[in-house]
C-alpha cells in the first residue's frame, strides 16, 4: 500500500506542475493516471468485465 501512495504523491506533484504551466491535456492525463493508480486490482477487474 505504501508504494501505491508514493506513486499517487508523485502524480499529484506532476499535476501541480502541469497546472502551473497551464497544460490542460497533460493535467487531464495525469488525473486519469491518478484515478487508475488509486483503484484496487479487484476494481480494475470489475471495470474490465
Amino acid at each position: 500500500m505504501q508504494d501505491k501512495t508514493h506513486v499517487t504523491d508523485l502524480l499529484q506533484a506532476a499535476k501541480l506542475l502541469a497546472d502551473a504551466q497551464q497544460n490542460v491535456m497533460l493535467s487531464y492525463l495525469i488525473c486519469m493516471a491518478i484515478l487508475e493508480a488509486r483503484q484496487t486490482p479487484k476494481e480494475r477487474t470489475a471495470k474490465a468485465a
